[in-house]
């Protein structure tokens, strides 16, 4: 029935497909075959969270990470799941949210600043650690640059 790789994602996105509780709220968990999932926008918001967190892993891996915030709409779960659905690429798991595309340099998670882009675009933006230049470009030493493939 799902043989290929795309098709078992869209099943796998489909179970953890955003929904509304009885009240018209968004929930954050449910309960698959007696598993406890997280939403799509549950997870998503709770990376921003974590990547905001004053000495978190994610700002020792990623000094990038260092003095970002959550802007004042974003910090309400509500909000911000009202935004992300409506976002292009909201259905497809290969899109991550990027609060720094639109806006160089950005340090501020809200709905003007972010958008959500196809991970390897996202990656192509990402500043390497090491240096100053983009991750998918490499120095040679010839000083010139060159192109990286991205896998």
């Amino acid at each position: 029935m799902y043989k290929r790789i795309d098709d078992y994602s869209l099943l796998f996105s489909r179970l953890r497909e955003d929904r509304k509780n009885y009240n018209g709220r968004w929930v954050k968990t449910f309960y698959e075959s007696g598993v406890q999932m997280s939403t799509h926008s549950h997870q998503t918001w709770r990376h921003i969270k974590a990547r905001c967190l004053k000495g978190s892993e994610y700002q020792k891996k990623k000094p990038t990470y260092l003095e970002c915030e959550v802007g004042e709409d974003f910090q309400d779960f509500e909000i911000f799941t009202n935004w992300y659905v409506q976002q292009e690429g909201y259905r497809h798991l290969d899109y991550q949210l990027d609060k720094d595309i639109l806006v160089d340099g950005n340090k501020i998670y809200t709905a003007e600043n972010c958008c959500l882009v196809p991970k390897q675009l996202n990656i192509f933006f990402c500043r390497n650690s090491s240096s100053e230049i983009c991750q998918g470009i490499g120095k040679v030493k010839t000083r010139s640059y060159h192109f990286v493939a991205l896998g």
